[in-house]
């Protein structure tokens, strides 16, 4: 397993969101990844400045697409966070352990 997926799986991260450079490390073993990392999936941010299309991941342009409900409703949605819950995690290089 590479420091990657290692650090992903590790955050179970909700949405795990990437560029195209990592898309394409992620992409032979994101149909592994995502349940392993209990998310509901990949996006993939812009994807144009890649390859465009990645199997078991979504382009911001596809999720985009796909919502059919009111973009509006987003910013008025009562969210479940909590000051305790963590918004982003960072690793640096270095040792694993």
């Amino acid at each position: 397993m590479d420091t990657l997926s290692y650090c992903i799986i590790r955050t179970e991260c909700k949405l795990i969101i990437v560029d195209p450079e990592r898309a394409d490390r992620l992409e032979p073993i994101a149909s592994k990844l995502v349940p392993e990392a209990k998310s509901n999936g990949i996006l993939v941010l812009e994807a144009h400045e890649g390859k465009g299309k990645w199997d078991g991941m979504k382009t911001w342009v596809e999720a985009l697409e796909e919502f059919k409900g009111d973009p509006r409703s987003v910013l008025s949605m009562e969210l479940d966070i909590a000051p305790e819950d963590d918004a982003t995690i960072l690793f640096t290089s270095g040792l694993l352990k």
